[in-house]
């Protein structure tokens, strides 16, 4: 979701949003809850969708008052406010900003200060006063260098860029608009390096794994090759002892014996493995088509939100039923241990 919203592909950050928020409710992960909707409510107002911004920051408000994260709460009233300002609703936006810099500098909490003269900024860019504008961003830039803060000085040098351009300084604009376009190149190079770091590890762990399999696999072979050489070692012995005729024809008789339920045990071991494989792949394509469901669910509920025609509404939901008839059937066969069929009856 990060590395996605970094590169503004924000319908696929919110997807992976999404996918996060419901392993976190599971996990009954409270803060991570908290975190996931401030995200998702921050991709909404980058996309100018400020109803659904608006709807998630207030919503996280309502969490991180809930678990007293003063932090949490501050910046819930700054995506607040941001979203009023960029819906024209200026007074409230105001006001809301006016009492949370209180807030901020009663608490010393001054790393949230980028974020509120941003906020102004945008407000004043609003309202034309482009000059006014400018003078907050340049303030929230300059607390945001302080604190090497990648992402705020980011939007902060954009936004400036934005101003000298209303203001018709256009070289300045080009100016700025370069430093913010290296920022975000930044930005995103941070989050790959990170993810692909991530990566690395898993794919690294997975191959020495795999290594120690070989290497066990490759000295089970060999004690059983070593073992084999003895149990012929002992028998010719033997052979050797007895008529060696009749005895000859025995062991003849027994080692061709032995071979075929050698290899009877390595095509059974081969068809349970298969099997085996067979049936985690049944199991995780189940899990999968759950997980898609839940996804396609999720977004109709959320397109349901914003939807007043009844009609469509009506459509929507009869969608939304539909798709969970089908999650009931994936569900009882997933939780079933056969994975063959269902109880038809209970699923009617």
């Amino acid at each position: 979701g990060l590395v996605y919203k970094s590169r503004n592909n924000f319908d696929m950050a919110i997807q992976y949003y999404l996918s996060s928020l419901e392993i976190k409710k599971q996990l009954n992960d409270e803060l991570g809850i908290l975190n996931t909707t401030i995200n998702i409510g921050t991709c909404f107002q980058m996309q100018d969708k400020f109803d659904s911004a608006y709807h998630y920051a207030n919503l996280s408000m309502i969490m991180a008052e809930k678990l007293h994260s003063l932090k949490d709460i501050i910046t819930c009233k700054v995506n607040m406010a941001t979203t009023l300002a960029s819906t024209d609703r200026t007074i409230l936006a105001k006001q809301l900003l006016i009492e949370v810099e209180k807030e901020v500098k009663s608490n010393h909490l001054n790393k949230m200060l980028p974020s509120i003269y941003e906020s102004y900024g945008t407000i004043y860019t609003k309202e034309k006063n482009y000059q006014l504008a400018l003078n907050y961003f340049l303030q929230a830039l300059e607390l945001a260098t302080q604190t090497s803060s990648l992402k705020s000085m980011e939007i902060c040098e954009r936004k400036i860029a934005m101003s000298y351009a209303s203001l018709g300084n256009y070289n300045l604009a080009y100016s700025h608009l370069q430093i913010s376009q290296a920022y975000k190149d930044s930005l995103v190079n941070i989050e790959s390096a990170k993810q692909m770091n991530e990566m690395t590890v898993v794919y690294e762990t997975e191959k020495k794994e795999k290594e120690i399999e070989k290497l066990n696999l490759s000295n089970l072979i060999s004690q059983s090759k070593l073992d084999a050489r003895r149990k012929e070692r002992n028998y010719f012995i033997i052979s050797t002892l007895l008529f060696i005729g009749l005895t000859g024809l025995a062991y003849k008789a027994f080692t061709n014996n032995r071979k075929k339920k050698n290899q009877l045990n390595v095509q059974n071991d081969l068809i349970e493995k298969s099997l085996s494989e067979k049936e985690i792949l049944l199991k995780e394509i189940h899990h999968r088509v759950k997980n898609n469901l839940q996804i396609v669910s999720s977004l109709l509920s959320l397109q349901s939100n914003s939807i007043q025609d009844e009609k469509a509404l009506d459509a929507i939901r009869e969608s939304k039923n539909r798709v969970q008839s089908m999650a009931i059937i994936h569900q009882n066969l997933y939780q079933d241990e056969s994975l063959i069929n269902i109880d038809v009856k209970e699923y009617v």
